[in-house]
């Protein structure tokens, strides 16, 4: 009887190992998702930055990135990349000044926020 309940208990104790072996073998794709998703935003925050401030302009633009890498059997997927830029208050005071621009950029449910001045 013991020995059946210890196999029992093993049985259980295996399927759930397994599961968690399984869960963290998917892991490293969705990291690297992640990764991607983050240097697409990071590489379009640099390319923003290193412009003048009246280039810069106040609005909102979308565009499609595409994550992954079909050359080596991995799956292709596309995101929405959203750049807001709008003025920002640089004292509090409730009135958006001309001198200072928030930029943010979200993709993939990540966002990335910074400001500028000029």
């Amino acid at each position: 009887m013991e020995v059946l309940v210890l196999v029992v208990v093993l049985g259980i104790v295996g399927a759930a190992a397994g599961q968690a072996l399984q869960a963290m073998a998917r892991t490293p794709v969705a990291a690297d998702e992640t990764f991607q998703i983050e240097t697409q935003i990071i590489s379009k925050m640099e390319e923003l930055r290193c412009q003048t401030f009246a280039a810069v302009v106040v609005g909102s633009t979308n565009s499609t990135v595409s994550i992954g890498d079909a050359t080596v059997g991995g799956a292709v997927k596309y995101y929405q990349m959203t750049v807001v830029v709008s003025l920002a208050d640089a004292n509090g005071d409730g009135v958006a000044d001309a001198t200072l621009k928030q930029i943010s950029i979200t993709c993939g449910g990540q966002t990335m926020t910074t400001l500028i001045s000029g």
